[in-house]
C-alpha cells in the first residue's frame, strides 16, 4: 500500500525534475553564443561590442564570389609590403554557402565537391551553415586558485538548420596591455650548424625496388584515408573511419584538411593538394562553433599546417600565407595580458575578447611553451616581428625559472602563468565589465586593473597611470639576447634590460617603489576581521593594513603569505608581479617528457635551428634540461632478452622530504608520447656536438621498438609500467624480482586472509576474531558501573560458528573472569571489576556450525600467473595502464630521425615492421581507426582517426622510405605536428 507520508519526499523531487525537464527542453538554442545578436546581451546587462568590419571592393572576382559577403581582415604591415586578407563571411560546408541572415539565396562556391563523394542526406551535407556555440556570459575562469577550464579536443554539435540568427564573428580589439617596444628577430648571417643527416651512399637496384614497393603501399594507405575524409567529412575536422560521418573537436575549421596539406604535396598527390588549397580559402577563422580556441592545438595543426604547405610548395600559393596571417591575428589576442603570457584557451567572441584578461594560475606546460617554432616562422615569412616578440617573452620567462624549479633544469607539467604572486582578479561578474575600483578608492567608469600602477589627480581621485604611447620598434642589441644577471629569481623579464617592456606592467611604478610608498601609520590589529568603513580594507592574518601617502589603503605585500587573500572594497586582489612559478607551493609536482610537457623540450633545439643558431639561449636551455633528464628520468627496463635499452619515466617531486629523506622518486612508466625523445636526443647530439647523446637517443628509440614488438598486435600501448633495473650497466633478467613487481602486496594479501580464515572446526577461532573479542572485553572491563550489564555483541557473520557466549579462552587472554566456576563475590573483595555477561544455559547452547569460509588466497606463483594471463601482460610489463593505440606517430618519428642521422638500414626494417602491424590492426572502411587494446589478437576499432594520422604518422613512414634528399634535415625543421618549415640560409 502506497503511503503518502512515506514517499512524499520522492514525489516532491519527481515534480521538480519534471518541471525542470519541461523548462530546459524548451530551450533548443542554449549553446548558440556564436550566433546571438549583440543586442540580446542587454538582457544580461552586457554592453554589446560591435565588431568593426568593412567591405573592400575587389578587382577581378568571379560572379559567384561577388555574391558572398566579404570581411576585411586587418592589414598587417610587412616591412615595405602590406598583406591584405579577405575571408568569406559565412561558413562553407560541402561547397554550399548560406549567405547572411537577410539574404536567403544559396550560392555555389568555387570549392569543388569530390567527384567520388558518397551520397549523404542533404541535411548532413551542404546545408550545414554556421555552427553555434553556447551563450555563456562568463569568460574563461580566471580565479586565482582555479585553472583554465579548456579542452584541446572539444566537440560541439552543429546548430539546428532552422535557426536563422546573425553570426557572431571575431573582430580586432584595442589592446589593454600593449608592448612599448617589440623584440626583433635575430638578424644577420646564420651561424654554421653541424651537418645533421648521414652522408648516404647510392642504393642498389634491389634495395631501390624494395624501397619503392614499400613506399607505394604507404602512399596507398594515405590515399585511402584521404578519400575517406573527402567522402564523409569534407571541410570538417575529422572523419569517423568505421561508420562514416564526421566530428569537429578543433573549432570546425577542417583540421584534417589543413593538417594534411603538406603530406599531399610530399607524397605527390598534387591534384588533391590543389583541391584542398582551393578549399582553404573558404575556411572562416573569424567564427567557430566553439566558444574558445585551444591555442596550442590551433597553432601546431592549423598555423603550422598552413605555413608548411606554403613552404613545401615553393611559396606558390599565396592564399596559404594569407590564411596563416588571418589566423595569427586572431590568436594574438590571447597574448594581451599584463605579463604577455597567453590565455591558452582564448574566448574569441567580442563580448569576451574586449575585456581584459590574465593568464591562468594553472596552465599545462606544453600549451604555454610550444608556440615558438610556428610564430617564429610566420615572423620570418611576413617580416613582422610582433609574432616573434610574442613567443620570445615566454622563452625568457622559462629561462629565468629553469634553475629555480624543484629539479633545476626542467619544468613541472603545470605552471602558474598569471604573473602575480597573488593574482589580481579581473572582475567577471554577470556584467562582465571592467574593474571599477583600485586600492582603497572607487574609480567609477575607469578601466583599472587592481595591482597595476595607479596615479592620483589633484582632487585626490585615483586614475589609471598614463599609458606609454611608445610603440616604436627598437633594433636588437647584443644585450637584448641575454638575460640580465641582476634579475630577481621569478621577477619580471627584461625590466632593466632596455629591451621591450609592457605598458601598464611595472613600467610606471616598480614593485620596490610601490612598497616604499607605504606608510605604516594606520596599522590595525591583525586579529580583527571586521569590515572597515571609509575605504578601509580587511586585514588577513599576518598582514599589515597600512595607509598610502595619498590617504588610500593597501597591504604591505612583504608581510603576506602568497596564498593569503588580499581583499579590497571591490573584491579585487593586489598583484605582486612575479615570473612563472609552480601553482602549488606544498603539493607534489610531476616532471616528464610525456604528455603535457613533451614539445617544450622538443622545441628548444628546433627553435635554435630555425633561428640559424643566432640565439644561444635555446642551446643553453636545452643542455640544462637534458642533463636533468638523464639524471632523473631515464632508466633501463629489465627485459627477458636483456636488451640494453632506455625509457623515460616520470619524476614525482615532493615539497618536503619523505620518510627516507628523499625529495622525489621515479615512476618507471612507459608512454607512447615520450617516444619522440630518441629523435630529440639524436638531433641535439648533432647540432650541439654531444656525441654521447646519440647513443642515448638510440637506446631510447630501441626501448619503444621493444614495447612495439612485445604485444600481441605488435603495437605499443598508450601507457604502461616497466621494471627498472637495479644496475643499468648489468641488468640480467630476474624473474623473482619481476614477480615481486607483479605481486607487490603478497605479504599483506596472504596475511589478511590468514587472519580472517576460520575453518569449520568448532573449537577454533581465527586471529582476527580474537582481536575483536579482546577489544570488546577490554571495553567491558573499563566500563562504568551504570553500564555493568553488557552483552558481548559479536555478529554471527564474523565467525565460522554461532557463539552464544564468549569463550573462556578469550576472557582469559583479556584478563577477564570466566563465566563459570568463579565466585563473583571473591572477585569483588579482591578489587576486580565485576561484569555481568548474559549467556544462555549450557543445555540450550546450539552445536557450533560453519557460516562462512573465505577462499584460500592464491599462492604467489598462482597470483602472478593468473595476473599475466588475465591482463595479457607481455614479459617485462608490470602493468598496462592504457591499452589503447590512437594512431600516434612518436615512435616512428624517432625511427625516422635515427635513420636519417645514422644511415643504419636497421631502422628501415624496424619501421616497416611497425607499419605492417599498425595497418593490419587499424584498417577501416574510411581510413584507419584507433583500437581499444593492443594486447588482443583482434582488437576492436574505436571509430576515431585524428588528423595527425595523415599529418604525422603516415608522413614519417613515407619519409623513412623516400629518397633521403626529400625534406633533408639540413634544410628543414619539422614542428611537433611534423609540419616541415624551411631553415634560413
Amino acid at each position: 500500500m502506497l503511503r503518502y507520508r512515506r514517499y512524499r519526499v520522492f514525489l516532491l523531487f519527481a515534480v521538480i525534475a519534471l518541471f525542470g525537464l519541461y523548462r530546459f527542453t524548451r530551450v533548443r538554442d542554449w549553446n548558440t553564443a556564436s550566433k546571438i545578436a549583440a543586442g540580446s546581451l542587454q538582457h544580461f546587462r552586457i554592453k554589446p561590442t560591435t565588431p568593426k568590419t568593412s567591405t573592400e571592393p575587389g578587382s577581378a572576382k568571379d560572379v559567384e564570389e561577388e555574391a558572398v559577403e566579404k570581411l576585411q581582415v586587418p592589414v598587417i604591415s610587412s616591412g615595405a609590403k602590406k598583406v591584405h586578407l579577405e575571408t568569406s563571411a559565412t561558413s562553407i560546408r560541402q561547397g554550399v554557402v548560406k549567405v547572411s541572415s537577410s539574404t536567403k539565396r544559396t550560392v555555389s562556391t568555387p570549392t569543388p565537391t569530390p567527384s567520388n563523394a558518397a551520397t549523404v542526406p542533404e541535411q548532413n551535407r551542404g546545408n550545414r551553415q554556421t555552427s553555434l556555440a553556447r551563450p555563456d556570459i562568463k569568460p574563461a575562469p580566471q580565479d586565482n586558485d582555479v585553472a583554465e577550464s579548456g579542452e584541446g579536443r572539444l566537440e560541439v554539435q552543429p546548430a539546428p538548420v532552422a535557426l536563422d540568427i546573425p553570426t557572431i564573428r571575431w573582430s580586432r580589439q584595442e589592446e589593454h596591455f600593449p608592448v612599448s617596444s617589440t623584440i626583433q628577430l635575430p638578424s644577420g648571417t646564420p651561424n654554421p650548424i653541424p651537418r645533421i643527416q648521414h652522408n648516404f651512399k647510392r642504393e642498389t637496384e634491389a634495395q631501390k625496388r624494395d624501397r619503392l614497393t614499400r613506399l607505394r603501399i604507404i602512399k596507398d594507405c594515405a590515399a585511402h584515408a584521404w578519400n575517406g575524409y573527402k567522402q564523409q567529412a569534407w571541410m570538417h575536422d575529422e572523419v569517423l573511419p568505421v561508420s562514416g560521418g564526421r566530428r569537429d573537436p578543433f573549432c570546425g575549421w577542417a583540421a584534417t584538411l589543413v593538417d594534411s596539406l603538406d603530406t599531399l604535396w610530399i607524397m605527390g598527390m598534387k591534384d588533391d593538394f590543389e583541391e584542398a588549397v582551393d578549399a582553404v580559402r573558404h575556411i572562416d577563422f573569424t567564427t567557430s562553433p566553439r566558444k574558445d580556441i585551444p591555442l596550442f592545438e590551433t597553432t601546431i595543426r592549423y598555423l603550422g599546417g598552413l605555413l608548411a604547405a606554403y613552404d613545401v610548395s615553393g611559396a606558390k600559393y599565396r592564399v596559404l600565407l594569407d590564411k596563416a596571417v588571418e589566423l595569427a591575428e586572431i590568436l594574438m589576442g590571447a597574448f594581451d595580458t599584463p605579463n604577455r603570457m597567453p590565455v591558452t584557451f582564448y574566448y574569441w567572441m567580442p563580448t569576451f575578447a574586449s575585456q581584459p584578461h590574465r593568464a591562468s594560475t594553472r596552465v599545462v606546460l606544453a600549451e604555454l611553451g610550444s608556440l615558438s617554432v610556428e610564430f617564429t616562422r610566420l615572423a620570418q615569412l611576413t617580416r613582422e616581428p610582433k609574432y616573434y616578440d610574442a613567443i620570445d617573452r615566454i622563452t625568457d620567462a622559462f629561462q629565468v625559472w629553469q634553475n629555480s624549479t624543484r629539479i633545476p633544469g626542467m619544468w613541472p607539467i603545470y605552471v602558474d602563468a598569471s604573473g602575480c604572486e597573488k593574482p589580481a582578479q579581473i572582475a567577471h561578474s554577470v556584467s562582465n565589465g571592467p574593474s571599477q575600483a583600485t586600492i582603497g578608492h572607487e574609480m567609477v567608469g575607469q578601466d583599472v586593473i587592481a595591482g597595476l600602477p595607479v596615479q592620483h589627480n589633484g582632487d585626490g581621485k585615483a586614475v589609471p597611470a598614463d599609458v606609454e604611447a611608445d610603440t616604436q620598434v627598437r633594433p636588437p642589441t647584443e644585450a637584448s639576447n641575454k638575460m640580465s644577471e641582476d634579475n630577481e629569481p621569478g621577477g619580471m623579464i627584461g625590466s632593466d634590460l632596455g629591451r621591450s617592456k609592457v605598458s601598464y606592467w611595472d613600467d610606471s611604478v616598480d614593485k620596490g617603489k610601490r612598497l616604499a610608498e607605504i606608510d605604516a601609520k594606520a596599522q590595525l590589529d591583525a586579529s580583527k576581521h571586521k569590515r572597515q568603513l571609509d575605504g578601509m580594507i580587511d586585514t588577513p592574518a599576518g598582514g599589515k593594513n597600512v595607509k598610502l601617502l595619498n590617504g588610500s589603503l593597501a597591504y604591505d605585500a612583504r608581510d603576506l603569505h602568497s596564498k593569503d587573500r588580499l581583499g579590497t572594497k571591490s573584491g579585487q586582489d593586489v598583484c605582486v608581479p612575479q615570473g612563472l612559478s609552480s601553482p602549488s607551493s606544498f603539493g607534489g609536482e610531476q616532471y616528464t617528457l610525456g604528455g603535457m610537457s613533451d614539445s617544450v623540450y622538443e622545441y628548444l633545439p628546433k627553435e635554435f635551428i630555425l633561428l640559424g643558431g643566432l640565439e644561444s639561449k635555446y642551446q643553453s636551455m636545452y643542455e640544462k634540461s637534458v642533463e636533468t633528464i638523464i639524471d632523473k628520468l631515464l632508466f633501463r627496463p629489465m627485459t627477458p632478452e636483456n636488451h640494453d635499452i632506455l625509457m623515460s619515466g616520470t619524476w614525482r617531486a615532493f615539497s618536503e622530504p619523505d620518510k627516507n629523506g628523499l625529495y622525489g622518486n621515479l615512476s618507471p612508466n612507459g608512454e607512447h608520447l615520450t617516444c619522440f625523445a630518441g629523435g630529440m636526443f639524436a638531433l641535439g647530439a648533432k647540432i650541439f656536438d654531444r656525441p654521447g647523446d646519440l647513443e642515448i637517443g638510440t637506446k631510447l628509440t630501441e626501448g619503444c621498438v621493444w614495447a612495439y614488438d612485445a604485444t600481441a598486435t605488435g603495437i605499443m600501448p598508450e601507457t604502461f609500467l616497466a621494471v627498472p633495473c637495479e644496475n643499468s650497466n648489468d641488468c640480467m633478467w630476474n624473474e623473482t624480482r619481476y614477480w615481486e613487481f607483479l605481486d607487490p602486496y603478497e605479504h599483506s594479501r596472504t596475511k589478511l586472509h590468514d587472519a580472517a580464515s576460520v575453518r569449520t572446526a568448532p573449537n577454533q577461532t581465527s586471529s582476527v576474531i580474537e582481536t575483536s573479542s579482546d577489544k570488546m572485553l577490554a571495553a567491558v572491563a573499563t566500563s562504568s558501573s551504570t553500564n555493568a550489564n553488557i552483552k558481548v555483541g559479536i555478529q554471527k557473520r564474523q565467525l565460522d560458528y554461532a557463539p552464544e557466549e564468549v569463550p573462556d579462552k578469550l576472557k582469559a587472554q583479556s584478563g577477564q573472569p570466566k563465566t563459570q566456576g568463579t565466585n563473583q563475590a571473591e572477585q569483588s573483595e579482591a578489587g576486580s571489576p565485576v561484569t555481568q555477561v548474559d549467556a544462555p544455559s549450557t543445555s540450550l547452547a546450539p552445536t557450533p556450525r560453519a557460516l562462512y569460509t573465505p577462499q584460500a588466497p592464491l599462492s604467489h606463483q598462482e597470483y602472478v600467473k593468473a595476473r599475466i594471463k588475465e591482463e595479457r601482460l607481455p614479459p617485462g610489463f608490470s602493468k598496462i595502464t592504457s591499452k589503447k593505440y590512437i594512431l600516434r606517430p612518436e615512435a616512428i618519428e624517432s625511427v625516422f630521425y635515427l635513420y636519417r642521422i645514422t644511415g643504419d638500414q636497421h631502422w628501415r626494417d624496424v619501421g616497416w615492421r611497425m607499419f605492417k602491424a599498425i595497418q593490419d590492426n587499424t584498417y577501416a572502411q574510411y581510413g584507419n581507426s584507433a583500437i581499444d587494446d593492443v594486447t588482443k589478437t583482434a582488437p576492436e576499432l574505436e571509430n576515431a582517426m585524428e588528423s595527425f594520422w595523415l599529418a604525422e604518422t603516415l608522413k614519417y613512414f613515407f619519409l623513412l622510405f623516400s629518397e633521403e634528399s626529400l625534406l633533408s634535415l639540413d634544410d628543414w625543421v619539422l614542428n611537433t605536428e611534423a609540419h616541415p618549415l624551411r631553415r634560413p640560409k
